[in-house]
């Protein structure tokens, strides 16, 4: 429901029909792993028969010594050095965290070898100087230091920190049971780097459109265009469909109604004629509302003028509101 004047609103909607989904019977790569790096796509998919692990530095006891003093930073001590993190394959490390990188190496062990493959000064995971390691796929920002390039195993992966003490960290893996994974080479062919290179531009673009998004499923969108102005206290349907489909995103421009203090302008939406919406959120500040349906928890939020941008992948089997 409106409850402010907003003159001259302009909504601009895309949105896709007949999508299905698409397996692949073959050796899994790492490009396959990268690409999913900017395949918005396939955010909303669930991603059937494949777990998350983690290791990090948490207190196990309940309490906050969670990487203060390196109790719990590893699982043991190794040969003088630190494991920090086991994993059994097939599966891939798909981030690595910590706000407290120090200049000690990190040597990664594949599939039970003897010499690891990847050995790498633990702040270069961040800094960008070493290939594939680049920003802003890896770097540093308020909440610590990141790494999402993807580390690829079929067996096993050990992590081994070559130092006195490590602090605060977070290691994740997704497991992919079944499936014929490659295990990280450190070899990277020209067309792994020019995927990577446009991963990277997308990773950067901060003002991004809806139509950088228009990949995979989401390819072939068609544009929705309307102009009305919202009265106090009325509400107005700007879009509604009777056949299934996927809404990639969504360009408001509300001219100088999202400035100020106050912004009394909910959006909401429906699927499939049901009866609880699934989002109500404020107008401008979509990703700091939680979702109701869990469809539609993916959102890249942002605005540019006085438009707000708002990609979401929001699937319908039947109809859309």
């Amino acid at each position: 429901m409106g409850k402010i004047a907003i003159n001259g609103l302009l909504v601009l909607l895309f949105f896709i029909f007949g999508f299905q989904a698409q397996g692949q019977n073959r050796t899994y790569k790492w490009r396959d792993e990268v690409e999913l790096l900017m395949r918005t796509d396939k955010l909303p998919e669930y991603r059937h028969n494949q777990l998350i692990d983690q290791e990090s530095s948490y207190d196990r006891t309940g309490g906050n010594d969670d990487g203060f003093s390196g109790r719990y930073s590893s699982i043991r001590k190794e040969n003088g050095n630190l494991v920090i993190a086991e994993f059994e394959g097939p599966g891939v490390v798909t981030r690595i965290w910590t706000p407290t990188p120090t200049n000690d190496t990190l040597s990664f062990f594949f599939d039970g070898e003897k010499t690891p493959r990847l050995k790498i000064c633990f702040m270069d995971l961040f800094s960008g100087k070493v290939y594939p390691f680049i920003k802003p796929v890896c770097g540093n920002e308020v909440g610590g230091y990141y790494c999402y390039i993807p580390i690829p195993f079929e067996k096993s992966v050990k992590i081994v920190f070559q130092g006195e003490k490590i602090m605060f960290h977070q290691i994740q893996c997704r497991k992919l049971p079944g499936v014929n994974m490659e295990t990280w080479t450190g070899d990277f062919s020209a067309q792994d780097k020019q995927l990577l290179d446009n991963v990277s531009r997308v990773w950067a673009d901060i003002s991004p459109e809806v139509h950088s998004c228009a990949l995979g499923l989401s390819a072939g969108i068609q544009t929705e265009e309307k102009k009305f102005t919202i009265q106090p206290g009325e509400e107005v349907t700007f879009y509604d469909k009777a056949t299934g489909g996927r809404i990639v995103g969504f360009d408001i421009d509300g001219g100088t109604s999202f400035e100020g203090i106050y912004k009394d302008l909910i959006l909401s939406a429906a699927w499939d004629n049901e009866k609880v919406e699934a989002f109500t959120p404020p107008s401008p500040i979509f990703s700091a509302t939680p979702m109701e349906n869990p469809r539609c928890e993916v959102w890249w939020q942002g605005d540019k003028a006085q438009s707000i941008i708002v990609i979401c992948l929001c699937p319908s089997t039947n109809r859309l509101p």
